[in-house]
């Protein structure tokens, strides 16, 4: 048996998929940065860097599915692995084995080449029904539409023989000399070479939407879009970079791990009042963005910071001139403060030393809404609507220093539940006011 463990690879590989929700409907594409081991020139991905939908690692290899349904491979091709057999399209899927790799394409048939010394790259018949695939070492695994898993190729340490029942599996891994599946409830089933550990999965077991093998490493995604690395990591191959968030895909390779990263998309407000959802990238000057979360329905381009001398209130631009005030836009806001800071009659209102913000925002019913005082002070804190009508008082009296939280739940003082909308919430001291907003999706 031919196992190559002297070369050792680290390198974790994030896809940066900038304006993915606006790509699900005009096709914007990916671009990809690598890092680590690179030796055999996995990291240095072929240009032109863009277009990606999908990637795969192999030992000493990388391999990158392309929008128009192509396959780019480079690195270490000492078997063939780089060597995409033709015709190169159409394309739907992609994994990389130690030293082979697979293709699946449109029609459900699965292509193989490199490497193929344990029969590998011999899909078993009928070749048709495939919906994903995935390459170890030195074997391969075939999801069905079915829900059944097929595996062929080396077979030394059971990786071949998948666990009973065969069936309600959504996704296949492979690793260096063991397999996984991903079940609809969530669950992974691992089986095969387990010395390291490799086939424990860390509990709690549930809540996975994703999964993948390296070399003697797994992976792990969970539906809130954090990785689950577990076991082998003398490579840091365990070491998901930071922020662990917002991962919609992973692969693995023998010593690395990759992993496919979205930006947070949120409303972005156009100077006419129009309100995209995108990225904070895919909003670029005029328009504003509101914030990761942030949504268009009900529209909060249609309101903006309104400066009355320091002070700064969210109003839309006719109650913004009714009080007398200047309308900075539509989707301005009172964070940082875009009024004047200081006047020789009234002096500035806004002090940075009061904090006001309300969580979860937006909100569907209940919403924590905290604030920090510098010292012991009188506050009111009031929640209005889009025209500026008080809606509710949450407090009005004295409070201690530090840290504070009260609940708001929807509703006004006469305990009817408002409509979903853009509320105000604005916090008056003696020393200064400071405003916030909140967005009920109803």
């Amino acid at each position: 048996m031919k196992r190559r463990i002297g070369f050792l690879a680290t390198l974790w590989l994030v896809v940066a998929l900038l304006g993915l929700w606006t790509a699900q409907a005009q096709g914007d594409e990916g671009s990809t940065e690598a890092w680590g081991w690179n030796d055999y020139g996995q990291c240095n991905v072929p240009a032109p860097n863009a277009g990606f939908l999908a990637v795969a690692g192999g030992w000493y290899h990388s391999l990158g599915l392309k929008s128009d349904g192509t396959i780019v491979a480079w690195g270490g091709n000492g078997d063939g692995q780089c060597d995409i057999p033709g015709p190169n399209a159409d394309f739907v899927g992609v994994a990389g084995g130690g030293e082979h790799s697979l293709g699946l394409k449109s029609d459900g048939t699965i292509v193989a080449w490199g490497h193929d010394q344990y029969g590998q790259c011999n899909v078993p018949g009928p070749n048709a029904g495939f919906v994903s695939v995935a390459a170890g070492g030195y074997h391969s695994l075939g999801l069905k539409s079915d829900g059944r898993i097929v595996a062929w190729g080396y077979n030394d340490f059971g990786q071949c023989n998948v666990p009973g029942p065969n069936a309600g599996f959504v996704s296949v891994a492979a690793g260096g000399y063991h397999s996984l599946g991903l079940k609809s409830d969530g669950r992974i089933v691992a089986w095969g070479g387990n010395w390291e550990g490799q086939c424990n999965v860390p509990a709690p077991n549930t809540g996975f939407v994703a999964i993948a093998g390296g070399g003697w490493h797994s992976l792990g995604l969970k539906s809130d879009g954090t990785i689950v690395a577990w076991v082998r990591n003398d490579y840091g191959q365990c070491n998901v970079p930071a922020p662990n968030a917002g991962f919609v895909s992973v692969a693995a390779g023998g010593f690395h791990s990759l992993g496919l990263r979205v930006p947070p998309a949120g409303a972005c407000c156009a100077s006419d009042g129009t309100c995209t959802v995108t990225t904070e990238d895919n909003c670029p000057a005029p328009g504003i963005w509101q914030g990761a979360g942030s949504v268009c329905d009900p529209n909060p381009c249609l309101m903006g910071a309104c400066c009355l001398v320091a002070v700064c209130d969210i109003h839309t631009e006719p109650d913004c001139v009714a009080r007398g005030g200047t309308y900075q836009g539509n989707g301005t806001l009172c964070e940082p403060n875009p009024c004047p800071t200081s006047s020789v009659d009234i002096g500035d209102r806004t002090t940075s030393s009061l904090h006001l913000d309300a969580v979860p925002n937006p909100s569907t019913g209940q919403v924590l809404i905290a604030y920090e005082l510098p010292k012991p002070m009188a506050v009111a804190l009031e929640i209005f609507d889009a025209g500026g009508c008080l809606v509710f008082r949450l407090l009005e009296g004295p409070q201690p220093v530090g840290l504070h939280t009260l609940r708001w739940d929807g509703r006004d003082d006469k305990g009817r539940e408002m409509p979903a909308g853009v509320y105000l919430t604005r916090l008056t001291t003696a020393e200064g006011t400071t405003t916030g907003r909140v967005v009920l999706a109803k």
